[in-house]
Protein backbone atom coordinates (compact mmCIF):
# COMPACT_ATOMS: atom_id res chain seq x y z
CA UNK A 1 0.00 0.00 0.00
CA UNK A 2 1.30 3.63 -1.06
CA UNK A 3 -0.82 5.40 0.94
CA UNK A 4 -2.70 4.61 4.16
CA UNK A 5 -6.63 3.62 3.88
CA UNK A 6 -8.86 5.36 5.91
CA UNK A 7 -11.32 3.04 8.36
CA UNK A 8 -14.80 3.02 6.55
CA UNK A 9 -18.00 4.10 8.27
CA UNK A 10 -18.70 1.64 11.35
CA UNK A 11 -15.26 1.04 11.72
CA UNK A 12 -12.34 3.21 13.75
CA UNK A 13 -8.85 2.75 14.55
CA UNK A 14 -7.01 4.36 17.26
CA UNK A 15 -3.45 2.84 16.75
CA UNK A 16 -1.21 4.02 13.90
CA UNK A 17 0.83 1.52 11.82
CA UNK A 18 -2.33 -1.06 11.54
CA UNK A 19 -3.85 -2.88 9.20
CA UNK A 20 -7.04 -3.32 10.11
CA UNK A 21 -9.86 -1.14 11.20
CA UNK A 22 -11.97 -1.67 14.70
CA UNK A 23 -15.47 -2.37 14.88
CA UNK A 24 -17.63 0.11 16.26
CA UNK A 25 -18.72 -1.70 19.84
CA UNK A 26 -22.32 -2.09 20.31
CA UNK A 27 -23.62 0.93 22.42
CA UNK A 28 -21.84 3.59 19.94
CA UNK A 29 -21.82 5.05 16.89
CA UNK A 30 -18.97 5.73 14.17
CA UNK A 31 -20.82 7.99 11.25
CA UNK A 32 -17.65 9.40 9.15
CA UNK A 33 -14.85 7.52 7.23
CA UNK A 34 -11.41 7.90 8.80
CA UNK A 35 -12.00 8.23 13.21
CA UNK A 36 -9.44 7.62 15.38
CA UNK A 37 -12.15 7.08 18.19
CA UNK A 38 -16.12 6.37 18.26
CA UNK A 39 -18.14 9.17 17.22
CA UNK A 40 -20.01 8.84 20.63
CA UNK A 41 -22.49 6.77 22.32
CA UNK A 42 -25.59 6.11 21.28
CA UNK A 43 -28.11 8.41 22.46
CA UNK A 44 -30.77 7.75 25.36
CA UNK A 45 -34.48 6.27 23.26
CA UNK A 46 -31.69 4.57 20.63
CA UNK A 47 -29.67 1.53 20.63
CA UNK A 48 -27.00 0.69 18.09
CA UNK A 49 -25.61 -2.57 17.25
CA UNK A 50 -22.18 -3.76 16.33
CA UNK A 51 -20.84 -1.19 13.79
CA UNK A 52 -23.48 1.13 13.71
CA UNK A 53 -23.23 4.29 11.37
CA UNK A 54 -26.40 6.15 12.21
CA UNK A 55 -27.15 6.82 15.86
CA UNK A 56 -30.88 7.80 15.28
CA UNK A 57 -31.45 4.08 13.29
CA UNK A 58 -32.87 2.09 15.57
CA UNK A 59 -35.66 3.76 18.09
CA UNK A 60 -36.21 1.95 21.22
CA UNK A 61 -40.42 1.46 21.11
CA UNK A 62 -43.44 1.45 23.59
CA UNK A 63 -42.92 -1.47 25.85
CA UNK A 64 -39.02 -1.34 25.72
CA UNK A 65 -36.73 1.05 27.26
CA UNK A 66 -33.31 2.12 26.38
CA UNK A 67 -30.47 4.39 28.39
CA UNK A 68 -28.00 5.86 26.60
CA UNK A 69 -24.86 3.82 25.01
CA UNK A 70 -27.76 0.72 24.94
CA UNK A 71 -26.62 -1.92 22.45
CA UNK A 72 -29.98 -3.61 22.37
CA UNK A 73 -33.75 -2.90 23.56
CA UNK A 74 -34.43 -3.59 26.93
CA UNK A 75 -37.63 -4.70 28.03
CA UNK A 76 -39.70 -3.10 30.65
CA UNK A 77 -39.52 -4.68 33.63
CA UNK A 78 -42.31 -5.91 35.76
CA UNK A 79 -44.21 -2.92 37.75
CA UNK A 80 -43.33 -0.39 35.67
CA UNK A 81 -44.48 0.06 31.97
CA UNK A 82 -42.52 2.24 29.33
CA UNK A 83 -44.79 4.34 27.26
CA UNK A 84 -41.71 6.79 25.75
CA UNK A 85 -38.43 4.66 24.43
CA UNK A 86 -36.91 6.89 27.65
CA UNK A 87 -39.40 6.81 30.37
CA UNK A 88 -40.20 3.85 32.83
CA UNK A 89 -42.50 4.33 34.87
CA UNK A 90 -44.79 2.65 38.03
CA UNK A 91 -47.96 0.99 37.26
CA UNK A 92 -50.34 3.02 38.12
CA UNK A 93 -52.09 2.37 41.61
CA UNK A 94 -55.15 0.31 41.62
CA UNK A 95 -53.50 -2.23 38.65
CA UNK A 96 -50.71 -4.32 38.50
CA UNK A 97 -48.19 -4.99 35.59
CA UNK A 98 -47.01 -8.80 36.14
CA UNK A 99 -45.35 -8.64 32.44
CA UNK A 100 -43.02 -7.48 30.99
CA UNK A 101 -43.08 -5.13 28.16
CA UNK A 102 -45.93 -3.17 29.50
CA UNK A 103 -46.88 -0.37 27.29
CA UNK A 104 -49.97 1.26 29.47
CA UNK A 105 -49.71 2.22 33.09
CA UNK A 106 -53.24 0.75 33.20
CA UNK A 107 -53.18 -2.70 31.57
CA UNK A 108 -56.22 -3.90 30.10
CA UNK A 109 -57.41 -7.23 32.52
CA UNK A 110 -54.47 -5.73 35.32
CA UNK A 111 -56.84 -3.97 37.16
CA UNK A 112 -56.79 -5.11 40.91
CA UNK A 113 -59.35 -7.89 41.83
CA UNK A 114 -62.03 -7.60 44.61
CA UNK A 115 -60.04 -8.78 48.39
CA UNK A 116 -56.75 -7.28 47.18
CA UNK A 117 -55.46 -3.80 46.95
CA UNK A 118 -52.73 -2.89 44.51
CA UNK A 119 -50.24 0.24 45.23
CA UNK A 120 -48.52 2.16 42.70
CA UNK A 121 -45.74 -0.03 40.67
CA UNK A 122 -47.09 -3.49 41.70
CA UNK A 123 -46.21 -7.09 39.87
CA UNK A 124 -49.22 -9.10 41.84
CA UNK A 125 -52.27 -8.05 44.01
CA UNK A 126 -51.77 -7.89 47.38
CA UNK A 127 -54.58 -9.90 49.14
CA UNK A 128 -56.81 -7.75 52.03
CA UNK A 129 -55.22 -9.73 56.09
CA UNK A 130 -57.34 -11.97 57.42
CA UNK A 131 -60.48 -10.22 59.45
CA UNK A 132 -60.75 -7.53 56.19
CA UNK A 133 -62.28 -7.49 53.53
CA UNK A 134 -62.74 -5.67 50.10
CA UNK A 135 -65.71 -5.75 47.75
CA UNK A 136 -64.11 -3.19 45.27
CA UNK A 137 -62.69 -3.66 41.76
CA UNK A 138 -59.26 -1.32 41.71
CA UNK A 139 -58.06 -0.88 45.17
CA UNK A 140 -54.83 0.89 45.81
CA UNK A 141 -54.56 0.94 49.34
CA UNK A 142 -54.26 -1.13 53.04
CA UNK A 143 -56.91 1.38 53.52
CA UNK A 144 -59.55 0.17 51.23
CA UNK A 145 -59.60 -3.20 52.73
CA UNK A 146 -62.38 -2.89 55.55
CA UNK A 147 -63.05 -4.45 58.66
CA UNK A 148 -65.49 -7.51 58.47
CA UNK A 149 -68.78 -7.33 60.61
CA UNK A 150 -68.28 -8.98 63.71
CA UNK A 151 -69.31 -12.82 63.44
CA UNK A 152 -68.64 -12.84 59.60
CA UNK A 153 -65.21 -12.63 58.82
CA UNK A 154 -64.27 -16.03 57.50
CA UNK A 155 -67.69 -15.97 55.00
CA UNK A 156 -66.47 -12.31 54.06
CA UNK A 157 -63.32 -13.21 53.14
CA UNK A 158 -64.25 -15.89 51.15
CA UNK A 159 -66.35 -14.10 49.22
CA UNK A 160 -64.41 -11.35 48.59
CA UNK A 161 -61.41 -13.90 47.20
CA UNK A 162 -63.18 -16.01 45.37
CA UNK A 163 -66.17 -14.03 43.58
Amino acid sequence: MTAPAACLKGWYQDLTGQEDCKACPAGSYCDRQGLIAVSATCPAGFYCPLNQVNKHEFMCLAGYTCAAGSSTATPCPKGKYCHLSTLTTDCLAGYYCDEFQTKQPNPAGKTCPRGNYCAAGSINPTQCPVGKYNNKLGSSSLAECLDCPQGKKEFIFKITNFV
